[in-house]
């Protein structure tokens, strides 16, 4: 995956190390193994925070990736509440899990790029940096549209299992019906509210959406701090 900017940064370091009595192989190959481990570092430490961001994102919206999914062996418990519950808590133990590691990982790259900049000129420095970038940016890239299409598939998996509402008349409470034009049938009428935004719609803010303006729904409560400002 690194070989040929490896190799290149290689060339590079043989112009830094080079001495009266010719280059010295032992330099070349010590300094063109610090850049490859800190390469390689350099994509786990993204790789953790990537998967830090996806963790913190399948929480804030109530997804649970396959390896946070939890299989009860009693029926009589194996509610969705309970599957919920040890998903996050799954969830949650991961991702401390890998803030440490990035910790640990990221102290380790520093002190390797300390020593990678002290063993060559400055000019010979900022070229391996350009050349690690580089390579660096097009893993980065592949890492975020993995888990963008991770995300998505579990967006899309949890909204196939929502259960449908059922949208009720205000006036007659009951099941609201359209007519099909092909067959003059009655039909009962689906959800006419798409939520394109991660953030989940309460029951009273779904009906208001529905039933318009002229129908929201008063709440449950009165807010009386909330209801002064208001005045």
């Amino acid at each position: 995956m690194y070989g040929v900017g490896v190799c290149f940064a290689a060339l590079l370091a043989a112009a830094a190390v080079d001495t009266a009595d010719g280059v010295d192989i032992a330099a070349v190959v010590c300094i063109a193994a610090a850049v490859y481990i800190s390469v390689a570092l350099a994509v786990v430490v993204f790789e953790l925070k990537s998967a830090i961001a996806f963790i913190l994102t399948c929480k804030n919206e109530n997804l649970i990736p396959i390896f946070a999914r939890v299989r009860l062996a009693n029926p009589y418990i194996a509610d969705a509440k309970l599957r919920q519950k040890c998903a996050r808590n799954i969830l949650q133990a991961e991702m401390k899990f890998k803030q440490h590691l990035l910790s640990r990982t990221t102290k380790y790259l520093r002190r390797l790029d300390t020593e990678l900049k002290q063993s060559v000129s400055h000019i010979i420095y900022i070229r391996l940096q350009s050349i690690s970038q580089e390579i660096l940016k097009e893993k980065m890239d592949e890492i975020e549209r993995t888990h963008e299409t991770k995300l998505n598939g579990l967006r899309e998996k949890k909204q196939r299992r929502a259960p449908q509402r059922q949208i009720l008349d205000p006036v007659t409470n009951r099941p609201r019906e359209i007519v099909d034009p092909v067959t003059n049938l009655p039909q009962e009428m689906g959800d006419p509210v798409t939520n394109l935004s991660k953030y989940n719609l309460t029951d009273s803010e779904h009906d208001a959406l529905v039933n318009g303006l002229h129908h929201v729904y008063p709440p449950e409560k009165l807010d009386q701090p909330q209801f002064v400002c208001n005045m």
